[in-house]
């Protein structure tokens, strides 16, 4: 049967083609052929009509204005097919081109300004709108409706003249935060506080028990109610929140609504704003109490205002902020990104009282994944910030993990369009290393690149400054400068430098703010940089070329070292008269070099200090800025220990910089000098440089060990004041200095003054190898057995506090990933390996067992905490305790997972095996101290400690 079929189709293609070829012939003969429907199975392939038209194009009739006549019958254009003809494109394209000639045969030929105008209107068609720019503009009130300070002023003088000028009572003042009714007004205004008396004289024309003669008596006679506007009462209530009265200015509120003045939802916020940043979580709530009795609900402000209170409470609670989320995600109603953008902020940045460390870093990491997971797959921009930023701790960098999330958020998903804040959060990721500081300077092109395209202007001969949303600022220049200090990439630096100051002066001639001067940030930053340079050229190799002109050898330096006039009008010597080289441009080549140039910009930093008023702009003053801290200084004098050349220059540089300066040295100051006096310079040390790095090192010493005694005698006594009060528990096992560092809330500020777990074992350790290296044993291994009854081994396992995780959907930090935090002070053997190495070249046997016997306590201390990190002892004591059933700690069940369900505020953990933690309760529970393994070898630490090596880099407690 498949016969017949397969011949019907074999002649069917037989007659097509010679069909084909037929016509083809004909084609080549002249003869035109007969038109072919296109839906014809013989209609020819595309290429055939290309090359050769079927048919003449068909002829159109026009009017006399050259438009095609059938236009006019219908105003719409005919729909065009699916597959449409060659022939009719065509067709259009030259009914289009002869339109466009008729239509522009009259008009004259355009000119070269009118082109260019032309041009101009294109490109500004799709200039970006300057925002910035018009909110910049000062006025009376801001966007919110606050007054400025001096117009708040003005408006409560004003007022207290009107209801108070006429009272003749000499009454008390008020206090802040005393409740307004039980106080007295006060004539006098010379103590500042008009806003408590105008507060209090509107309280009792208010209340309705002041009638008539208690009126007389009280001298509100001449008053009514209805006196003061809407602006006074705003002036009045931001008079308030300025100094951080919140009780003051909820009563305020009350008197309010006793003169029958309305105020909308937008008070309470600023009340609750100011108890979070203040740490007072039981008043947001309370208010968020009465504001949802009243009937109303809460909005995402006063939701983060609470998640605020618990961060910069006393102690903070990191954990009942990530309880409270999770208590919104079970009822299927999570919080929106903001407010897990504010939490996840505060545990990798920190606040006023929290110290963020690995495992605040470590659960930001998990709390991001999960709410990816569980309530918003695709961040904000504002989130991938802030996780973008906490890639750039020094303790922990991570850049190619800030360049995964860039690539992810400007490539994937919405691909969201980074401005300045994201670029200034990848560029100091990408700065945390000097591996991948190059790249971050590669994304400042881009950025302003992207500024140049938002801004251009074409045939502009004066073009207008437009800061568009891509202007670098202060903040990227600082983080480049965080790149440059590890590299000690010291051209880069001063290009920076420059720039920021030409910035600064443009911005201040255009009259905004967007951009300003170099701060005490970014001028610590160049004097890092300056200091972790190393010369090209050693001192010995330095040879000065003499100049070709005779009699100018010695010339005033015009300040091309900066490309920038920073150096002019410095009164001092050191930009007196310099060497100039022949090379077209200068650059330091020795350390000399590097400290001329950074004792030029501290000279003009404090000259510009000393100048400043007023009337001072960046013009005349560029530093006008810079603020003079502790750590600029630090900053300035790790120039000159890095590169001065001696211990006695170095020596003379500090104590006079020192006595020169406002500010006193802190913790910091002293350990940059014992650690210099211990480790030597870089080329080595003399003899002489020895004996003087012996001599100040022991000197500085006793002035740090008296300093820390001090701090540590006026902390114990605070800490015993408030045991007698029941406030503290103290406990005597634990030694004074333990207790101490394991406070909480005193450990950020403790960190900046330099007196932070690890920078007490830098400072020690560099003491102890500086009497080793000078040969006095006795008191090298006297500090020793000092620092080992101050921080005790014991305290290792003593501070031990069982960890009960937030429970979290997904984990992104292995619990044997995350380093320890919070370690007592401790030395192992690699930090008093010099001390063993003297005391057995001098047969000092007792020397050698005691550093042995004291490393080998704190190794084995360190092995146990970590035996009981690993193994959760205590978790399930601590659930036990918190859910105040003492019986669960007794109770064996084998093999089985019981979930406990806290309150809102606890974290969530799953019970592991009983019988694993009966034993580990036990062993902890023990006052016997943990069994000591022999140790052969020195012991790492539990996650390495949280030190940047260098002259602070990356370090902002300096």
């Amino acid at each position: 049967m498949l016969v017949p079929s397969i011949t019907r189709r074999i002649i069917r293609a037989r007659s097509l083609r010679q069909a084909t070829r037929s016509y083809a012939s004909q084609a080549q003969d002249g003869h035109v052929l007969p038109q072919i429907p296109p839906n014809s199975p013989l209609a020819p392939p595309s290429e055939y009509s290309r090359m050769f038209p079927l048919y003449p194009a068909p002829k159109i009739e026009r009017n006399s204005r050259g438009v095609p006549l059938h236009l006019k019958e219908s105003s719409k254009e005919p729909e065009p097919t699916e597959s449409p003809n060659e022939i009719d494109v065509r067709a259009k394209r030259v009914m289009k081109r002869e339109i466009t000639l008729k239509a522009v045969e009259g008009l004259p030929p355009y000119k070269e300004a009118d082109l260019r105008k032309f041009y101009v209107a294109l490109v500004e068609s799709g200039l970006e709108s300057t925002d910035e720019s018009l909110g910049m503009i000062t006025a009376g009130e801001d966007s919110h409706g606050r007054l400025g300070k001096d117009r708040r002023r003005e408006i409560l003088a004003a007022l207290e003249d009107r209801l108070i000028g006429s009272a003749s009572t000499s009454t008390s003042t008020l206090k802040r935060g005393e409740d307004l009714g039980n106080v007295p007004t006060s004539s006098s205004s010379k103590n500042g506080n008009s806003h408590l008396r105008i507060a209090t004289v509107l309280r009792a024309v208010a209340l309705p028990s002041t009638k008539g003669k208690e009126r007389e008596e009280a001298g509100f006679a001449h008053l009514s109610m209805g006196l003061v506007g809407r602006t006074e009462w705003n002036a009045l209530f931001e008079e308030f929140i300025e100094r951080n009265d919140a009780r003051g200015a909820e009563a305020l509120l009350e008197v309010m609504a006793n003169h029958g003045m309305s105020y909308d939802s937008s008070f309470i916020e600023r009340i609750q704003a100011l108890d979070a940043e203040l740490g007072r979580s039981h008043d947001v709530a309370r208010l968020s109490a009465d504001y949802l009795h009243s009937g109303l609900e809460l909005n995402d402000k006063q939701h983060d205002a609470f998640l605020s209170s618990l961060f910069h409470s006393n102690p903070p609670k990191p954990d009942a902020a990530i309880a409270y989320l999770r208590e919104f995600e079970s009822l299927g109603q999570p919080r929106p990104q903001s407010s897990y953008n504010l939490v996840l902020f505060s545990l990798a940045t920190g606040t006023r009282t929290f110290q963020p460390n690995s495992r605040t870093r470590a659960l930001a990491w998990d709390l991001f994944s999960h709410m990816r997971l569980m309530a918003h797959p695709l961040p904000t921009k504002e989130v991938y910030c802030t996780m973008i930023r906490l890639c750039s701790d020094p303790r922990d960098p991570q850049p190619e993990r800030a360049r995964d999330l860039w690539v992810e958020m400007t490539n994937e998903g919405e691909k969201i369009d980074p401005q300045r804040q994201e670029y200034d959060a990848i560029i100091r990721a990408l700065s945390s290393t000097k591996e991948t500081y190059l790249e971050a300077f590669d994304l400042l092109r881009q950025m302003l690149a992207r500024h140049f395209d938002a801004t251009f202007v074409p045939f502009a001969d004066d073009p207008a400054r437009v800061w568009s949303r891509y202007v670098p600022t202060a903040e990227t220049f600082s983080a480049l400068l965080e790149g440059t200090k590890r590299a000690g990439e010291l051209n880069r630096a001063r290009w920076i430098l420059s720039e920021v100051v030409r910035l600064g002066r443009a911005s201040a001639s255009h009259g905004n703010g967007v951009a300003t001067g170099p701060d005490s940030e970014i001028m610590t930053g160049v004097f890092m940089t300056y200091a972790a340079w190393q010369p090209t050229v050693r001192k010995d190799e330095l040879k000065i070329k003499e100049s070709r002109n005779d009699g100018q050898d010695v010339i005033e330096e015009d300040n091309t070292s900066l490309d920038v006039n920073v150096l002019e009008d410095v009164a001092g010597t050191a930009i007196g008269s310099t060497v100039r080289r022949e090379d077209a441009a200068y650059h330091p080549q020795t350390s000399a070099d590097a400290i001329r140039e950074a004792d030029a910009l501290f000279d003009r930093i404090l000259h510009d200090q000393l100048s400043s008023d007023a009337s001072s702009t960046y013009a005349t003053a560029p530093f006008r800025d810079v603020r003079l801290t502790t750590r600029l200084v630090n900053a300035y004098l790790s120039v000159h220990l890095a590169h001065a050349p001696s211990i006695n220059a170095a020596r003379e540089k500090w104590v006079e910089t020192w006595s020169s300066v406002s500010v006193k040295p802190n913790g910091w100051s002293y350990l940059f000098v014992l650690e210099k006096c211990a480790t030597g310079t870089r080329w080595g040390m003399s003899k002489q440089d020895r004996i003087d790095a012996d001599s100040w090192g022991a000197k500085i010493w006793d002035e740090y060990h008296a300093w820390s005694n001090s701090d540590r005698t006026a902390y114990t006594l605070a800490l015993a004041s408030e045991s007698a009060s029941g406030n503290v528990n103290v406990t005597k096992d634990v030694s004074e200095a333990t207790l101490i560092l394991s406070d909480t809330s005193k450990k950020r500020q403790r960190w900046l003054e330099g007196l932070g777990e690890r920078q007490t074992e830098r400072a020690w350790r560099a003491a102890v190898r500086i009497f080793a290296i000078s040969g006095d044993l006795d008191r090298a291994l006297g500090l020793l057995e000092e620092f080992h009854k101050v921080y005790p081994p014991t305290a290792i396992t003593q501070t031990y506090k069982p960890y009960i995780a937030p429970k979290l959907e997904i984990s992104m930090a292995p619990r044997t990933d995350t380093a320890e935090p919070d370690l007592p002070p401790h030395l192992l053997f690699s930090d008093v390996s010099i001390l063993h190495e003297r005391c057995l070249r001098d047969d000092h046997f007792r020397g050698m067992d005691v550093v042995k016997f004291i490393t080998s306590a704190y190794e084995g201390e360190l092995r146990t905490r970590m035996k009981w990190r690993l193994r959760g002892v205590g978790v399930e004591r601590e659930l036990a305790n918190s859910k105040g059933d003492k019986r669960q700690s007794s109770k064996r069940i084998k093999g089985a997972q019981t979930k406990i369900v806290p309150s809102v505020g606890e974290p969530e953990v799953v019970k592991k095996n009983r019988n694993r933690s009966r034993w580990n309760e036990r062993k902890l529970g023990s006052s016997k101290p943990a069994k000591r393994l022999a140790v052969r070898k020195p012991l790492l630490r539990i996650g390495q400690k949280q030190q940047v090596q260098g002259q602070g880099q990356g370090q902002k407690g300096n």
